[in-house]
């Protein structure tokens, strides 16, 4: 049932987005709008944009926007969206790529409920065909020589009764996953540097760990997701190097080196930076996108002259070819 963040709402709904795909955010919201589940749920839409006016008003009627002017990114956009309750005790995060079915919010709830240790569940993502995409579930880490993902899970479209090796997971996806506040809080949410998104899920789920508390699969939730629908594939095989490596700086044996004091930066200052930092990450999106396409398609011309000059054509023909060129520069054959 959904509510307004004045109607003390039990669960907090935050969809960070960045506004560029309105129909797929209208099919999200509707999905939340269809949920079982009696709890009161305020939906709060993080607009990770500059442009005010990227939402159309009748898409987010009964929910909460909040503005922030510029990109936060996924954890960031998270983060805002938290502060917007004060009374909920639960913080469902919404990417606005996916739609979850009728009884997915009630199926989290349902597995909270069952295991007072988990604190984190996220719900299954299943296909047209009601299976369960490779990757789809999380993955494990290895520890040696240096933190990496030694896989992810599954390997191989599963049939939901088939996923059978959640309890080896080292983090459970951020997309649809309900947490406890609480633990939330504890543990200081998504950590925003990894900006704009990747890794951040992974992060999280070893901060909640860490703290005692455990997170999980609800194998009865489930949900459609379109996959990376807001960022470009070549930039998130660049954020993913860079925000793994990230990753083994906080979790590697003694974490962070400690800090000399650094200087306050007024609020201003910050802003001007961010603001700056935002539209140079969607810049380089859009350019890195466009570069690699470049660079696929030259391959692709080198490949077909390559298989071109490798032909019988070519071979037969180069008599002619070298003739051409020699009655072109106006020379007699010598």
């Amino acid at each position: 049932m959904l509510v307004t963040l004045e109607d003390d709402p039990q669960i907090l709904a935050v969809i960070p987005t960045l506004g560029t795909r309105p129909a797929r955010l209208a099919r999200c919201i509707e999905a939340l709008r269809e949920q079982t589940s009696a709890t009161r749920v305020a939906v709060v839409v993080v607009l990770n944009s500059d442009d005010e006016t990227a939402i159309d008003a009748s898409v987010i009627a009964d929910c909460s926007v909040l503005l922030p002017g510029l990109n936060l990114g996924w954890a960031g956009g998270l983060q805002l969206g938290r502060a917007s309750s004060p009374t909920a005790s639960r913080l469902w995060l919404i990417q606005d790529d996916m739609t979850p079915e009728p009884g997915c919010l009630a199926a989290l709830e349902s597995e909270l409920e069952r295991d007072p240790d988990l604190a984190v569940v996220s719900p299954l993502v299943v296909d047209e065909a009601g299976m369960v995409p490779p990757r789809s579930c999380g993955g494990v880490l290895r520890r040696e020589p240096l933190i990496d993902m030694d896989h992810w899970y599954p390997a191989r479209p599963t049939a939901p009764a088939d996923i059978d090796e959640l309890d080896t997971l080292d983090y459970v996806p951020s997309r649809g996953m309900l947490i406890d506040i609480a633990v939330w809080d504890t543990v200081g949410g998504m950590y925003p540097g990894y900006y704009p998104v990747i890794w951040a899920d992974v992060d999280f789920c070893t901060a909640v760990r860490e703290a005692g508390r455990s997170f999980g699969i609800a194998r009865e939730a489930r949900t459609r997701h379109e996959g990376h629908g807001s960022t470009p594939s070549p930039f998130v095989r660049l954020l993913s190097e860079r925000h793994r490596d990230l990753y083994r700086s906080r979790w590697s044996a003694g974490g962070e080196e400690p800090r000399a004091a650094r200087t306050p930066i007024p609020a201003e200052l910050t802003e001007v930076i961010a603001r700056a930092a935002a539209a140079l990450a969607a810049d380089l999106a859009v350019r890195y996108s466009d570069l690699v396409g470049e660079n696929e398609r030259m391959a692709g011309a080198t490949e077909e002259i390559r298989q071109l000059r490798a032909s019988t054509s070519w071979r037969v023909t180069r008599p002619l070819r070298l003739l051409g060129r020699i009655i072109g520069r106006g020379r007699p054959p010598g």
